[in-house]
């Protein structure tokens, strides 16, 4: 189970997640496996992860809006009827004429899966930045050599880099170290202070 507010992580690939935690440690903790227990009209025990993130992407996500008009049991219908096959999903959608699909629709899609499937992570044990699955080992994998430049991934960056983010050395967006920051926000601190202790000097002496 993960402690977390990212519905992502559900996306990723965590079966368990717990959110909402308050202080006092209540929560809500979604289940994968146990959701047609919920709600019979929504239950993934059938669904492999891919279809479980198809289902997740048409239905609108981080990175793909979702088509006007399908919600997420109106995508869970989809796939469940369909199974992983896109194609056949966004053709029956179009065969019916009642909403409208984008026309770069299906290679938006793809880029959204292949993020979800392959998106750049930090792996503690090689201490340097992997695919979250292995491409080679995926039918989608292959995907990937078609586009030049994988920037949708994530970015590459140097493993002494990564290594010092995932400690807490450096900031993820700046790439600047947390000391250097600190020294440079308390001369910041010190200079406005100065500025300010300057003209309350400055007005008690026009006072007097």
């Amino acid at each position: 189970m993960v402690i977390t507010e990212d519905s992502d992580l559900l996306v990723f690939g965590v079966r368990k997640v717990f959110f909402k935690m308050d202080r006092t440690g209540n929560g809500f903790e979604v289940d994968l496996d146990r959701i047609g227990e919920v709600d019979e009209e929504v239950d993934f025990r059938t669904f492999t992860h891919d279809m479980f993130m198809t289902c997740c992407i048409i239905s609108g996500c981080d990175y793909l809006d979702s088509i006007k008009g399908v919600g997420f049991k109106k995508a869970f219908r989809l796939v469940y009827e369909n199974g992983n096959d896109l194609k056949n999903i966004v053709k029956k959608i179009r065969r019916e004429g009642k909403l409208l699909i984008p026309p770069d629709y299906e290679k938006n899609f793809e880029k959204a899966f292949l993020t979800f499937k392959f998106q750049y992570v930090f792996c503690p044990e090689k201490r340097q930045l992997i695919h979250l699955n292995n491409p080679k080992e995926h039918t989608m994998g292959e995907l990937l050599n078609t586009y030049e430049t994988k920037d949708f991934l994530g970015e590459q960056m140097d493993s002494d880099l990564v290594l010092s983010i995932a400690r807490g050395h450096v900031d993820p967006i700046t790439k600047q170290s947390y000391e250097i920051l600190m020294k440079d926000w308390q001369a910041s601190n010190k200079a406005v202070a100065a500025e300010e202790e300057k003209n309350v000097h400055t007005l008690q002496k026009a006072q007097s």
